[in-house]
């Protein structure tokens, strides 16, 4: 998700980790119940913890 501006699409997070998109939606489904992320619309999901891409961008080497 950090490699995306704002909002991550599921379909690029399933591209990119070269998972089936159904993979993708179990962790969704995770994080989105411990408040990680939010599904901003159909498909669209985004942070919803406030500056956690800020941190998580200063303190995480990229693979």
């Amino acid at each position: 998700m950090l490699k995306d501006p704002i909002q991550s699409q599921m379909k690029d997070l399933a591209e990119r980790l070269q998972v089936p998109a159904s993979h993708v939606q179990v962790y969704k489904k995770r994080l989105i119940d411990a408040g990680i992320i939010r599904q901003v619309t159909r498909g669209i999901i985004r942070y919803d913890v406030p500056m956690l891409r800020e941190y998580l961008t200063e303190n995480c080497e990229e693979s």
